[in-house]
């Protein structure tokens, strides 16, 4: 720091003596020089850590967005799974009064044919034996 003799006026700095001896020996342009290298490295961790937590970041938007198709095709295959009962039930129903009808037979082969894939190996296990059981009835009225 360069010292100051004694102000006089308004604006007038004079520095001192040991002042200008330090500043011909080039000591403070040396700390400087060691303050930027310090500065640099110090910014090269801020990056790397912003880089390392823009990373994180980034992989969890897509581990929720992961989840979110995952949530979504489970929903429509329960969804849809809940459709193949319904048409089941009512299958069951028009064979204890006249027999089946063939539209709901024809709805019916449509949604096997259309069952979606659940992620969630349990939920895909059901779907598919609902699926089964849909097919076995169409087989069985020659909807194969």
């Amino acid at each position: 720091m360069t010292g100051v003799d004694r102000v006089r006026g308004p604006g007038a700095v004079r520095r001192s003596q040991a002042a200008r001896a330090a500043s011909g020996s080039g000591a403070f342009a040396i700390g400087l020089e060691r303050a930027a290298e310090a500065d640099g490295a110090h910014a090269a961790a801020e990056a790397a850590c912003v880089a390392e937590v823009a990373g994180v970041a980034l992989d969890g938007v897509l581990a929720l967005q992961e989840a979110d198709d995952r949530a979504r095709c489970d929903r429509a295959a329960y969804l849809h799974s809940d459709a193949l009962l319904a048409a089941l039930g009512e299958l069951q129903r028009e064979l204890l009064r006249e027999g089946a009808n063939p539209p709901n037979l024809e709805r019916l082969a449509s949604l096997v044919r259309s069952l979606p894939r659940a992620s969630d190996p349990g939920l895909r296990a059901a779907a598919q034996a609902v699926a089964l059981r849909a097919s076995v009835e169409l087989a069985r009225r020659g909807f194969a």
